[in-house]
């Protein structure tokens, strides 16, 4: 058995990402897909369910709204990549 892992993308949309897993036969029972840039919703999912593996694809585009700066800055991405 495979482990539970959730796929973020924050350039992609899912149905962007569905259509590329279809064509590569990478569809699992076990991979989910979230197309989110805000961290809040990103951990609330993680807390939510039992994944054991996160993936986050492109990390320059995820902020955290507790801070006033852009996405990708220097800030955001030292305070989201805990």
């Amino acid at each position: 058995s495979g482990k539970k892992v959730l796929y973020v993308s924050g350039e992609e949309s899912a149905g962007q990402i569905k259509l590329r897993a279809n064509r590569l036969d990478a569809n699992h029972d076990e991979l989910f897909l979230l197309s989110e840039i805000k961290l809040e919703e990103i951990m609330s999912e993680l807390l939510r369910e039992n994944y054991e593996v996160c993936i986050i694809d492109s990390i320059q585009t995820i902020y955290s709204s507790h801070l006033n700066s852009s996405p990708g800055s220097v800030s955001q991405v030292r305070e989201i990549t805990f």
